[in-house]
């Protein structure tokens, strides 16, 4: 496990600023994990909050593929881009997409698996 340096954010559990930056820059990734993240068909990966954006962008730009992991609906808007449609090959989510989305990510070659929380 690599440990990225820098401000730690308590409540997200993650570290921001240019310290992390420098050294995701300096890393390759077969398989980017992510979560806390939406997807949107047209726009692609995108986050909420401008700091994690900015740290899984360069961690995007240095990966081959990228899988999102989410509690919650996967699927939506954000005003942050992290990643071009074309990189996600995964998405698990607790909430499955609208039936509407299944063929252009289909057709885009994402897996999509819902999990159930609990039993």
């Amino acid at each position: 496990m690599i440990v990225l340096g820098g401000v730690f954010d308590f409540e997200r559990s993650a570290t921001f600023g240019s310290a992390p930056i420098g050294m995701v820059r300096n890393l390759r990734f077969d398989l980017l994990v992510v979560g806390d993240c939406v997807v949107d068909i047209k726009r692609g990966l995108a986050a909420a909050n401008l700091q994690m954006a900015e740290l899984k962008s360069a961690a995007a730009e240095r990966s081959n593929a990228i899988a999102l992991l989410r509690t919650g609906t996967a699927f939506g808007a954000a005003p942050f881009a992290i990643a071009p449609i074309h990189k996600i090959k995964h998405i698990v989510s607790t909430h499955a997409p609208d039936e509407r989305m299944l063929g252009p990510l289909s057709d885009r070659g994402i897996g999509i698996e819902t999990v159930y929380e609990g039993n």
